[in-house]
């Protein structure tokens, strides 16, 4: 049972005056469209954390919604950032952040990125 289902509980918070009764009212009303909104998170296809080693290692991980955008922050004052957002058509990742950005690839599966204050493009040798 949990404590809304209560019946101490409940005759507690009828005896409360009715501002305090509407203010708990949309308290859970407020936590019922959270709830499902989690609910609904868990449906994506965006996910974040460590995948199966996460999992047996007990690291947090969770998903994101599906077109929204994930932020990184490059540097301590929140001044150089990189969003990324899943496309679903095309499927591709469009990326942007605060200043320039400059690709360097490491591999042909693995990059690097960065954003460029000078606002001079630079190659990596």
């Amino acid at each position: 049972m949990s404590q809304a289902d209560d019946p101490s509980i409940r005759e507690k918070i009828e005896k409360l005056p009715k501002w305090a009764r509407d203010y708990i009212s949309g308290l859970r009303t407020h936590l019922q469209g959270a709830l499902e909104s989690v609910e609904q998170v868990r449906q994506t296809k965006t996910q974040w954390g460590h995948g199966e080693f996460g999992i047996k290692h007990g690291m947090p991980q969770g998903f994101i919604p599906d077109n929204e955008a994930v932020r990184w922050y490059l540097d301590d004052h929140d001044r150089q950032w990189v969003d990324v957002r899943r496309m679903r058509r095309p499927r591709r990742l469009l990326i942007y952040g605060s200043h320039g950005l400059v690709c360097a690839m490491s591999s042909s599966n693995m990059m690097t990125l960065s954003v460029d204050l000078s606002g001079e493009w630079t190659t990596r040798d």
